[in-house]
């Protein structure tokens, strides 16, 4: 009898120890999903040092947990954290989904990563990730691209009105490219000054952002200007590159207004006009192709609207432009919409906006050389 006693209590034991586990690491759970997003890597690895400080002493059967076991769990709960809140699985250009609705939950953020990733292919989803916090204003944003190098892009806003916010690039100059090329010939016989390209895309917002036609557009967006700023675009895929941002172009549209349509064409236009003055001998084709898709970009901009875009696009526009009209001077309209398009471009220019600031530098620099009158 007092053996089966004995017994008894023992197992009673075990079963009051696994049940007090159990209830330890489901509130453990619960108040891990109650702490803001932005404390969770402090909160998980705090939780787990709680935990294991009362399984340190808790033994099965008599059996105590090995020690090797908590030095095991330790490591992986900080490689798990650093995983997953500072973005080491992600490529490097990826976007991640932010604050899409009021409630800031974690679940409709995975679910809208989620239609990213199918959108792009299992091939890309390390192009797609979380934000663990809060993203409600551009300082925010700001914050998030300063504090994590390999964020390339930022999804935040809500699914009525969504907005992609790249990482700011410096604009690239005719003189960053190697004298024997197009550009490098132009500054140095005195063609042309040391004119700028923009070659960050400003902010692009879509309305719908739930729809699968703007999933669809935000995938492939990612995608396209992670390629452009990563400069992976070569000669032998070009084609396949000028196919898939027409496509975006020719999406059915949802909601109000078509101005983000314009971005794939302002990436096109730009990745043909550093092309041109990076090679030998400026391309008729790539300049031309320049020339349409910045066109393009500016016909779904309205008069006033989007103005770090239509500046971007007016200042690259007219650039092209101008390195046309150095391999044909007898087109002289060439020279003078060139001028119309970076006055525009100042004018339309968002305070502190790179678009503005990098066509006013052009223009003082082009009327500084005489190629534009002073006014």
């Amino acid at each position: 009898m007092e053996m089966t006693a004995h017994h008894y209590r023992s197992h009673r034991d075990v079963v009051i120890k696994a049940l007090s586990v159990v209830v330890l690491l489901g509130i453990l759970g619960g108040l891990f999903s109650l702490v803001p997003s932005a404390n969770k890597p402090m909160a998980q690895v705090v939780g787990a040092a709680g935990l294991f400080a009362v399984l340190w002493r808790v033994s099965l059967f008599g059996v105590r947990i090995p020690r090797i076991l908590f030095v095991v769990a330790t490591v992986a709960v900080g490689v798990g954290a650093f995983i997953r809140f500072s973005y080491a699985n992600l490529s490097r250009g990826a976007v991640v989904v932010a604050t899409l609705s009021s409630r800031d939950l974690e679940q409709d953020k995975r679910m809208y990563r989620d239609r990213l990733r199918r959108a792009l292919g299992n091939s890309y989803d390390s192009l797609v990730g979380i934000h663990h916090g809060r993203v409600d204003t551009n300082r925010d944003v700001e914050k998030v691209l300063g504090e994590f190098p390999s964020v390339g892009a930022v999804l935040w806003g809500t699914p009525r009105w969504m907005t992609l916010s790249f990482r700011p690039a410096a604009p690239i100059s005719l003189s960053d490219v190697s004298t024997a090329s197009t550009g490098g010939r132009l500054v140095a016989d005195g063609i042309l000054p040391n004119l700028a390209i923009v070659r960050a895309l400003p902010d692009v917002s879509l309305s719908q952002g739930q729809h699968d036609a703007s999933v669809y557009f935000i995938a492939k967006l990612v995608l396209t200007w992670s390629q452009f700023a990563g400069d992976s675009v070569g000669p032998e895929n070009d084609a396949e590159f000028d196919q898939r941002l027409d496509k975006l172009v020719r999406m059915p549209t949802r909601g109000a207004g078509r101005a983000h349509l314009a971005a794939p064409m302002w990436i096109r236009g730009t990745y043909h006009l550093i092309k041109a003055i990076r090679s030998p001998e400026a391309d008729k084709e790539d300049l031309t192709k320049a020339i349409v898709s910045f066109k393009f970009a500016l016909s779904e901009l309205r008069k006033g609207g989007n103005p770090a875009l239509q500046a971007a696009a007016r200042n690259n526009y007219a650039v092209a432009l101008l390195v046309e009209f150095s391999r044909d001077t007898r087109r002289k309209n060439l020279r003078k919409a060139a001028g119309k398009h970076f006055t525009a471009a100042v004018r339309v220019g968002s305070p502190g906006g790179v678009g503005g600031a990098t066509a006013a530098d052009n223009l003082a620099a082009l009327q500084a050389a005489g190629v534009f009158p002073r006014r």
